[in-house]
């Protein structure tokens, strides 16, 4: 959307309780995005992606809504001026016991959706197919296949699940208030994110795939 002179801030703005949240950013000198999240929508509506047919009825009515939510009223405005509206729906999939049942085995986000705070959705899949190519290397044979897929599980939840604990952590620290209301809240989160993007601290961890297989082998 076209960024006014009603929106002159360079700075993320935030508002969000646990069942909302709403940002402003800031793109370049022109333009600027509102990003609108409702959290726990019922299973019964309709999460599909859905083209916006009348873009000024649509802006309307979610500048509408931001209004009822008491935003600030230049996002109210952003918003109703918007020229391009996009929605994606969200997953957080429960944890899996197993990622295998008979011949089917479940990778990426079959296997572990989660919440897109941590940013570790992708890598996390792309040591699905790591760890399963590297499983069936050591077992090419039919014959093995069966322990092959029941191995590929079995070290592959652990991760998986600790992956969506990570991101659902990051997401409760990123919508967490205190007594001084959220906005303290979030200029510390940020200050930490933009330490961690300028190099000031790594918080990572390397992940072999070949490695952590031969390890599993040898320990049983």
């Amino acid at each position: 959307m076209r960024q006014g002179d009603e929106n002159p801030n360079d700075k993320p703005e935030c508002c969000c309780n646990k069942k909302r949240f709403v940002a402003a950013y800031k793109a370049s000198e022109d333009l600027a995005a509102v990003r609108v999240t409702t959290f726990d929508d019922p299973e019964n509506e309709d999460q599909s992606y859905r083209p916006v047919s009348d873009l000024p009825k649509e802006a309307s009515r979610l500048a509408d809504l931001l209004h009822g939510w008491g935003v600030p009223e230049h996002i109210e405005k952003m918003m109703r001026c918007s020229f391009r509206i996009s929605s994606a729906s969200i997953y957080d999939l429960p944890d899996l016991e197993t990622y295998r049942k008979e011949r089917v085995i479940l990778i990426g986000d079959a296997a572990h959706g989660m919440v897109p705070n941590a940013g570790i959705g992708l890598l996390t899949g792309l040591e699905d197919v790591g760890t399963l190519l590297a499983i069936l290397r050591r077992f090419p044979k039919p014959q093995d296949w069966n322990k092959a897929l029941e191995l590929y599980s079995s070290i592959r939840v652990q991760r998986g699940t600790a992956a969506q604990n990570r991101a659902r952590n990051i997401r409760g620290k990123g919508m967490a208030t205190s007594i001084f209301g959220s906005g303290l809240n979030h200029f510390i989160f940020s200050l930490v994110v933009a330490a961690g993007n300028k190099g000031y601290f790594t918080h990572y961890t390397a992940f072999d795939c070949e490695d952590e297989v031969a390890k599993i082998l040898q320990e049983n």
